[in-house]
């Protein structure tokens, strides 16, 4: 398909994954501005440590090649190192129990929507990457002030001390309030949001088929 192609400068790019056997496979690409070329496939490698490998035998007898990891997958860990900092940890945890706590019963979820009219609810983080969660943060921030009516209102604030509600369902409610009015817990949040959003930027960018590596380094 591109025998026609002069190709005087490509990157070799290694994309593992696992099958569904568990046992680890990597496709390997030749990638040009004229398009990618599938160059082989390997069955059964153990990806990280064969490519760094295979980096620093590269790097030795043709120093004028650039080896380097993806930067997609950085970004991503970069985002998992920041989600384990104590403080962010603190603020996650506290923004998945009280969104836990409206959404898993009708009432409470009704109630949220009838404060907020453009059917645009919170959400629940997956637990496979850290990148949801701050996908939650951030629409739990744009929905503050909504949450904040309802804890103020008088329909919440009857329901939430009814004394024939279990006193643990009082207790979660009394805690949600806590956290909700709480600024400090919103700065924190806008905090985390913020830093998160240039990484974002940059993960989307290089996560395209575009020419981008050039300009990952005055990006970041």
């Amino acid at each position: 398909m591109f025998d026609h192609i002069v190709w005087d400068k490509i990157t070799i790019s290694c994309d593992g994954w696992t099958n569904r056997n568990g046992r680890p496979q990597m496709n390997m690409l030749h990638i040009s501005r004229h398009g990618e070329l599938a160059h082989r496939h390997v069955d059964g490698t153990d990806n990280a440590s064969a490519n760094i490998l295979a980096g620093k035998l590269v790097r030795e007898r043709y120093p004028h090649i650039i080896f380097g990891g993806c930067v997609a997958h950085g970004l991503d860990l970069l985002m998992e190192d920041i989600g384990k900092l104590p403080w962010v940890k603190e603020v996650v945890n506290d923004c998945k129990k009280f969104i836990k706590f409206i959404k898993n019963h009708h009432m409470k979820n009704a109630m949220f929507l009838d404060f907020f009219s453009n059917d645009v609810t919170l959400l629940k983080p997956t637990a496979t990457r850290f990148a949801t969660n701050v996908i939650m943060l951030d629409r739990a921030w744009t929905l503050s002030s909504s949450l904040r009516r309802m804890l103020n209102s008088d329909r919440w604030i009857s329901w939430a001390n009814d004394p024939q509600r279990p006193l643990q369902t009082r207790t979660d409610a009394r805690e949600a309030k806590e956290t909700i009015l709480d600024e400090r817990f919103w700065d924190k949040v806008h905090d985390i949001v913020m830093m998160m959003e240039k990484i974002f930027v940059l993960l989307h960018q290089v996560d395209s088929h575009k020419d981008f590596l050039g300009r990952v380094f005055w990006e970041s």
